[in-house]
C-alpha cells in the first residue's frame, strides 16, 4: 500500500479521479455532533493559522475510465462527505460568483457528462447529495445530507467569519491518503474495513454484515445484490434495526441466544463464502417482510395477527422476537388461521407471564423462545395450536411453563 500526505482539496480535486462509495458501505451516517466538531476544527484552524489533520482516507483503485481512474473508498466516506456538504455550504453562502466556481471545481467534473459528480453516493443518498451539489432546493428533504447542510448554514452565520475565510481555511485540513492498489483482493479490504474504528461513528454490526455480503470482485455484482437484496431489506426495516434482525435471524439458524457483541462473529462464522451471498440475501429479503410486521404493527395485512403484535409489543416482549419470526416465515399463507390462534395463545401466555413473573423476564424469556422453536424445527412440537399449547403447558422448566 502506499500512504501519503494531502490536503483535503488537493485529494478532491485531482482532475484524474473520480470516488465511489461502494454498496457494501453504510450510508451516510454523521449528525449534529460530528459536524460540529468538523466545523469547530476548521474554526481554529483559522483563528490560529494552524493545520489540522482529519485523519486517514483508505481507497483502491477500481478501473479506468477515458483518462480518469475510479478510487473506491474503503475507509473516510463519511469525511469527504461531510468535507462536501460544508463546501456546498460556503458556495452558497459565498457572493463571489469566481469562488463559487472554484468550489465547484471540488464537487463536479466539468469535462464530464457520466462522472459529472466527482463523488458518486450509495443509491440511498445519490439523489439528495446531487441535488445539494446542482444548488437545488433541499427543504422538503429529511436525511442526514439535508440537515447537515442546514446545519452548516447555520454554524456559518454563527462564527461570524467570512464564508471566504473559512473557505480559504479548508487548504488547511489535512488527510492521509492511503492507497491499497490496484483492484486489491477483496479479502484484504474486508479484513481492513472490519479492524477499522477511527473517528466518527464505530461500526455497528449491520455495517460490518452489509460489508461482508456486498463486498464482491466486481463493483456491478456489489450494485445488483444491493439494489435487488439490502436496499429494499434497508426501506422496508431502516437501517438502526437491522443488527437486530440479524440477530434474531441467528437465533433462528443457531438454537442459541446471541449477544450483540456476537452478532458478527456469529454471522460471519456461518456466511463467509462468497457463492452463499445471495442466497442469504435473498433469505434476509424474505424475513425481513415478516419482521417489519412484527416492528411496524400496522404493516400486517391480516387484522387478527395485527392486534396480537401490537398488544406483545405493548408488553415488551422482544426476547421472543425470533419466535415471533419463525412461525410467520413458516406458518402465513399456508396455516394461516392456525397462525391467528397461535399468536392469540401467545398473547396470553405472555400476558400471564408478565402478571405472574413480572421480574423474571429477560433471559428466561429468551430461553423459552428458543427452547420451542428448537422443538418445531426438529419435529418434536408440531406448527399447530394444540402442539404448542401442549408444550407450554407442560414444560419441564417453570419459566416456561403456562402460567
Amino acid at each position: 500500500m502506499d500512504a501519503l500526505k494531502y490536503t483535503i482539496p488537493d485529494f478532491i480535486r485531482d482532475e484524474k479521479s473520480v470516488f465511489t462509495i461502494p454498496p457494501f458501505q453504510r450510508n451516510y451516517s454523521w449528525g449534529e455532533e460530528q459536524c460540529r466538531e468538523l466545523f469547530l476544527d476548521l474554526v481554529d484552524c483559522y483563528r490560529e493559522g494552524k493545520k489540522h489533520y482529519l485523519g486517514n482516507i483508505i481507497y483502491y483503485a477500481s478501473k479506468a475510465i477515458s483518462g480518469y481512474t475510479e478510487f473506491v473508498l474503503v475507509d473516510g466516506q463519511q469525511r469527504i462527505t461531510t468535507v462536501l456538504i460544508l463546501l456546498c455550504a460556503l458556495r452558497d453562502e459565498i457572493d463571489d460568483e469566481n469562488k463559487k466556481s472554484e468550489i465547484d471545481k471540488y464537487l463536479i467534473n466539468e469535462k464530464r457528462t457520466d462522472y459529472r459528480i466527482r463523488l458518486k453516493q450509495t443509491a440511498y443518498d445519490s439523489k439528495s447529495f446531487e441535488l445539494m451539489i446542482s444548488g437545488g432546493n433541499l427543504e422538503q428533504v429529511d436525511n442526514n445530507i439535508a440537515i447537515n447542510y442546514k446545519l452548516f448554514n447555520e454554524l456559518i452565520e454563527e462564527s461570524k467569519i467570512e464564508p471566504n475565510d473559512l473557505y480559504e481555511t479548508m487548504k488547511n485540513l489535512e488527510i492521509v491518503g492511503v492507497n491499497l492498489g490496484e483492484r486489491d483482493s477483496q479479502e484484504q479490504v474486508q479484513k481492513i474495513f472490519e479492524k477499522i474504528n477511527s473517528t466518527g461513528k464505530p461500526l455497528t454490526p449491520a455495517d460490518l454484515i452489509r460489508n461482508l455480503l456486498l463486498l464482491t470482485h466486481e463493483v456491478e455484482r456489489q450494485e445488483r445484490l444491493y439494489l435487488n437484496y439490502w436496499k429494499p431489506m434497508e426501506d422496508s426495516l431502516k437501517n438502526e434495526n437491522i443488527s437486530d434482525f440479524a440477530r434474531d435471524i441467528l437465533i433462528i439458524t443457531t438454537l442459541k441466544d446471541v449477544r450483540e457483541k456476537e452478532i458478527y462473529r456469529e454471522f460471519k462464522g456461518l456466511y463467509r463464502k462468497d457463492s452463499e451471498k445471495e442466497a442469504i440475501l435473498k433469505e434476509m429479503l424474505d424475513y425481513s417482510k415478516y419482521y417489519r410486521w412484527i416492528l411496524f404493527e400496522n404493516s400486517c395485512p391480516d387484522e387478527q395477527i395485527k392486534r396480537s403484535i401490537k398488544f406483545l409489543n405493548a408488553i415488551s416482549t422482544e426476547d421472543v422476537y425470533p419466535l415471533y419470526l419463525y412461525l410467520l416465515h413458516e406458518m402465513h399463507g399456508k396455516q394461516t388461521e392456525e397462525l391467528r390462534r397461535v399468536f392469540q395463545l401467545l398473547l396470553d401466555f405472555l400476558l400471564r407471564f408478565r402478571i405472574v413473573m413480572p421480574s423474571r423476564g429477560g433471559g428466561a424469556l429468551s430461553s423459552v423462545a428458543i427452547e420451542l422453536i428448537k422443538k418445531l424445527r426438529n419435529g418434536a412440537v408440531n406448527l399447530t395450536y394444540e402442539d404448542i399449547r401442549y408444550e407450554l403447558s407442560n414444560s419441564a422448566s417453570e419459566t416456561g411453563r403456562y402460567p
